[in-house]
């Protein structure tokens, strides 16, 4: 498994943990964020990778911050270093958002 892979894969079990948290189905939460049930399944075994702004649309409807979906540094000690590694392909600002989450997300754990 690629570290990519386990970057979503991390952040896929992050969704269907909130999904389940604030006991939505997949379906109920799909419709909210304007999105497939298929979807929603493929991005909770992380086999689709999402846009900043899906990211964005998931933490609204789950009521909780973007950075609660992204793994966490702690988890992935080099994740903020090897962000282009993780989102490789991914245009230059979501690479951007991630990495600026992920600093974020290490500075509250500190």
């Amino acid at each position: 498994m690629t570290t990519q892979d386990s970057f979503y894969r991390e952040l896929g079990r992050r969704v269907y943990r909130a999904r389940v948290d604030n006991g939505l189905t997949q379906d109920e939460l799909a419709k909210l964020v304007r999105l497939s049930r298929t979807s929603i399944t493929n991005i909770e075994k992380g086999r689709q990778k999402l846009l900043a702004h899906t990211v964005a649309d998931l933490a609204k409807a789950l009521h909780i911050p973007c950075t609660n979906l992204y793994p966490s540094v702690q988890e992935q000690p080099d994740a903020v270093d090897n962000i282009d590694v993780y989102l490789k392909g991914a245009p230059a600002a979501v690479r951007q958002f991630a990495k600026s989450a992920l600093s974020r997300s290490q500075a509250r754990k500190t």
